[in-house]
């Protein structure tokens, strides 16, 4: 039904009455409209922000892969002409360990040897 026929309707025929009740009932859509419009505007501006923090976190994950990426083919190419890598060991980890177990003995051996 229209807003006219609801304003005839509530008014009970009455023509004066009816047109004041359509005025009543127009302004009430109109602050209705704006209200639900107001309403939609914080929905979209709520997901746009969302959508953008989303989106900047899936770049700085894009971004770190990429870094992480070109770390590891850095460290491949370094590796292939034989330069040592920060943080790794070129040799075996027997190595590493003979050096703890046989040469840092041998170190305090010495040394007490010279001092005591």
């Amino acid at each position: 039904a229209g807003v006219w026929t609801a304003a005839f309707t509530k008014s009970e025929g009455d023509e004066k009455k009816a047109e004041a009740k359509y005025i009543e009932l127009m302004v009430q859509r109109y602050k209705d409209s704006i209200e639900a419009g107001l309403e939609l505007e914080e929905i979209l501006e709520s997901n746009f922000e969302a959508n953008l923090k989303r989106k900047e976190k899936e770049r700085e994950a894009e971004r770190e892969r990429e870094r992480k990426r070109t770390e590891e083919e850095e460290k491949v190419k370094l590796r292939k002409v034989g330069v040592p890598i920060e943080g790794t060991s070129n040799e075996p980890p027997s190595v590493s360990i003979l050096f703890l177990l046989v040469l840092i003995p041998l170190f305090v051996v010495g040394l007490l040897l010279f001092f005591g």
